[in-house]
């Protein structure tokens, strides 16, 4: 089963996963030459071209509030939508994880530290 990872934060990035195994691992910004792009869209369309058997995708927004004011959060909502859609006639099925943007940092320390218990806060 391949499945298509998708972060859509800043360093936009997405990735093959077949059998919980990473196959390839792109970002962006080195198709658009943007450092730090938070897009995706060339990257999907090079692994939607590339991979013709992807049957699902993990859709991660990982929304920073902070640097949104009401107009660029709805343009993300809408770029986010326009993806699902182009996503769902192709017949892959989304799988949408979104989080808090310092709450996926506070999991990704806990995650990787050795750590039976402790404390994240954001």
């Amino acid at each position: 089963m391949k499945i298509l990872g998708i972060n859509l934060s800043h360093n936009g990035s997405a990735c093959i996963l077949e059998d919980g195994e990473i196959l390839e691992y792109l970002e962006e910004e080195r198709f658009s030459r943007i450092k730090r792009d938070s897009g995706a869209d060339l990257v999907i369309e090079y692994f939607l071209n590339t991979y013709n058997d992807i049957q699902y995708a993990v859709l991660v927004l990982s929304e920073a509030y902070t640097k949104h004011t009401f107009e660029t959060h709805m343009l993300s909502i809408k770029k986010k939508n326009a993806l699902c859609n182009k996503l769902k006639n192709r017949g892959i099925v989304i799988i949408d994880y979104t989080q808090m943007h310092h709450i996926c940092h506070s999991a990704n320390a806990y995650y990787a530290s050795e750590f039976d218990e402790c404390v994240c806060s954001s």
